[in-house]
């Protein structure tokens, strides 16, 4: 993973961070497989089990969010209805 323009250090730690909780939270569940109600439970799990605040939880599902971003500019995916309510 790379910075990009105009990242600092702590946005490339925080890219990281995010990848590790998601990839194990998800395991090999694939983008065009989350539903909204994935992320629900996922919000939920992380605040009250791993006692995260909202503002990493939120930090988390933005960068789920440009991931979606990513593959659907890229026609891997076509989920808008997901893309909404991440957005």
């Amino acid at each position: 993973m790379e910075l990009s323009r105009g990242d600092k250090e702590n946005t490339l730690l925080a890219k990281k961070r995010a990848v590790k909780v998601l990839t194990q939270y998800l395991g090999d569940c694939c983008l065009d497989k989350i539903t909204p109600f994935i992320i629900e439970r996922y919000r939920l799990e992380r605040k009250e089990k791993d006692l995260v605040k909202d503002t990493v939880i939120n930090m988390d599902i933005a960068f789920l969010g440009n991931m979606f971003n990513t593959a659907i500019k890229q026609g891997l995916i076509d989920n808008t209805k997901l893309h909404s309510y991440i957005n």
